[in-house]
């Protein structure tokens, strides 16, 4: 039926890979998202972030966000096995 009826979401034999911008955009976003669900603003989040890191928010790689972001993820679902 072909991509007329996004038959093509379904075909991930050659998924093609964010750019590296895009990554690091959507990776930024993640944090910030799991920073408000613990109960953080923005500054805040960056602040805890560059503190646990031991960098600038801006300046922490794909590899740095995606190992905060399991991190906080845990301490999201503590949060909500606790409440």
């Amino acid at each position: 039926m072909g991509s007329q009826f996004g038959n093509t979401l379904y075909d991930r034999a050659s998924p093609t890979p964010p750019s590296p911008a895009r990554e690091l955009s959507d990776l930024r976003s993640a944090v910030r998202a799991l920073g408000a669900a613990l109960g953080l603003d923005e500054n805040s989040t960056r602040k805890h972030v560059a503190a646990k890191a031991g960098k600038q928010f801006h300046g922490l790689t794909p590899a740095d966000l995606a190992g905060l972001l399991k991190v906080m993820a845990e301490a999201v679902t503590k949060r909500q096995k606790a409440a």
